[in-house]
């Protein structure tokens, strides 16, 4: 999910305004102050509804000059059900026929099952595209061992046919369970 939000990232055009919130916890709150400063916008507003007009104001800017804001909110699952309901409230802001705030939510399978949960039902219905990445087959898991490893350098074939059948029934062909560890230990992906 990291590397198809990096793709979107390098794909926008100039008519698009991105706002990224990428290290969400359970305790995020006053999302509408961590959107304004994902769109750049610094605050010297002293209430909740201070920060509420001042991120209006911005997307209403951003519409009058023609171009669209769109919010990407990164590990979403991590955001509690008040957090995704103050999400839901500002999908509201809109001029006449327009909506001037797109909202991108990308996460875990837990974020499914929290969006399902009855008081989420009013945002689960705001949501018009869903998509779920399912694991990487054997033959997905080959080209991505190889992607991996030639991204690293590898001149030449390190990683046998043989090999990736374990890697990807032990992974559950899952990327980020294959990863690979760099010479610091840290995993990549």
């Amino acid at each position: 999910k990291t590397t198809l939000i990096r793709m979107l990232l390098r794909r926008l055009g100039r008519d698009i305004t991105l706002g990224l919130i990428s290290n969400t916890h359970s305790v995020l709150t006053d999302i509408t102050a961590w959107a304004l400063a994902a769109f750049g916008r610094g605050s010297n507003a002293q209430s909740d509804a201070e920060i509420y007009q001042e991120l209006m104001h911005f997307l209403i800017e951003e519409y009058g000059a023609g171009r669209r804001c769109v919010l990407i909110v990164d590990e979403a699952q991590n955001l509690t059900v008040e957090a995704l309901e103050e999400l839901r409230l500002l999908s509201n802001i809109n001029s006449d026929k327009d909506l001037l705030l797109q909202i991108i939510l990308v996460g875990q399978p837990e974020l499914l099952a929290k969006l399902k949960s009855p008081e989420l039902a009013q945002f689960a219905q705001r949501i018009s595209n869903s998509y779920h990445l399912t694991p990487l087959t054997y033959v997905e898991t080959r080209r991505y061992v190889r992607h991996r490893l030639e991204f690293a350098g590898a001149t030449r074939p390190i990683c046998s046919d043989g090999a990736i059948g374990p890697i990807q029934y032990f992974s559950g062909g899952v990327p980020r369970v294959v990863g690979f560890r760099e010479a610091g230990g840290s995993a990549t992906q």
